[in-house]
């Protein structure tokens, strides 16, 4: 009779999860790749806002967003969250990277940072067509690329 997984990954060193060859962190069954992937499947909203406050603070741009307002904030708009949830389940099965459609939250004005009053849900083409400063980038027609019906401002 085979050993059971676990067992024979724990004696080898080597993550429990299934096909991974990672060594785990000491004193535990997981690799971090692995345990960051099982923590983004239990818990989507604590993941994703985890990844904007170390995005941010690896940027040096401020972020007093709470988690209670992100949810909240989500929670308004349930289908722009299914189509990210789906987008962010997916994202690391093919390629790595995340749809160029999927729904992100963005600041309005770029030299502020995560505030309640300066965030919206915006799709990630249209964050970025804004440009670095925050002005919207002309098409070639000449006619801006603002965001009408597909930006959704922060009520709080």
């Amino acid at each position: 009779m085979a050993e059971p997984r676990d067992r024979k990954a724990i004696r080898e060193g080597k993550c429990c999860s299934a096909w991974c060859m990672n060594a785990p962190v000491s004193g535990r069954r997981y690799c971090h790749k692995c345990k960051s992937r099982k923590y983004k499947y239990s818990q989507p909203h604590r993941y994703s806002y985890n990844l904007l406050r170390c995005g941010a603070k690896k940027r040096g741009i401020g972020f007093t967003l709470t988690f209670e307002q992100y949810v909240e904030l989500w929670d308004r708009h349930p289908e722009q969250w299914q189509a990210k949830l789906a987008n962010l389940w997916a994202s690391n099965n093919v390629t790595g990277r995340s749809d160029r459609d999927t729904w992100e939250i963005d600041r309005i004005d770029n030299s502020r940072g995560y505030e309640a009053s300066n965030v919206q849900i915006l799709k990630k083409h249209m964050n970025a067509s804004k440009g670095a400063k925050g002005e919207w980038i002309f098409g070639g027609d000449g006619t801006k690329n603002k965001p009408v019906d597909n930006a959704y401002i922060c009520p709080f």
